[in-house]
């Protein structure tokens, strides 16, 4: 009988690793494939881009998004844009009968980027213009802002960059998928 230790070889090690590897490359693989037999939701599909004329996209340019609304009372627009901005987890700020404030508190990554040095709150601003077109239409432009030190006397605001809130550009999407 032979009482010599056994050696455990250092390829054992690896082998036991690659099978582990193997186990999961092919659980991830398995988990990632989609299901081609999964049929998909009007909920789940984008919602298109409205076509605007020439004059309309010169009066929206630079906006987020902007929408033409037909056929619906200027009450009924308000309240389903209140609807779906405030569905999105915005507020809704001060504003006027033709300019519609909706507002967040800023992120940490947006307050160390536009906050103020005296750390006074930052807050990302949407403001929706309503321009009445004619009779029953309404165009819709939303733009967004960074507002420094939101609410006090030395309120600061900034145009954003529409990468920076992209989230939100299909709010306005919404609202004429559901009113036109």
């Amino acid at each position: 009988m032979d009482r010599s230790p056994q050696r455990r070889s250092p390829n054992r090690l690896v082998q036991c690793l690659g099978r582990w590897g193997s186990i999961l490359a092919l659980a991830a693989v398995a988990g990632c494939a989609s299901n081609s037999s999964s049929k998909s939701t009007e909920a789940d599909a984008p919602l298109e881009r409205p076509e605007l004329t020439d004059g309309e996209k010169q009066f929206a340019h630079g906006s987020l998004s902007a929408v033409v609304i037909t056929g619906q009372p200027r009450i009924t627009v308000k309240e389903t844009v209140e609807s779906v901005f405030t569905g999105a987890g915005l507020t809704v700020g001060k504003g006027t009968d033709d300019l519609w404030v909706f507002e967040r508190r800023a992120t940490r990554t947006e307050s160390a980027a536009y906050g103020s040095w005296s750390g006074d709150e930052a807050k990302v601003r949407l403001k929706v213009q309503i321009v009445q077109e004619g009779t029953d239409k309404y165009l819709l432009c939303c733009r967004s802002f960074i507002a420094r030190a939101a609410g006090t006397g030395v309120e600061d605001e900034q145009s954003l960059a529409r990468r920076k809130v992209k989230q939100y550009e299909g709010l306005l999407y919404e609202v004429a998928a559901r009113l036109n």
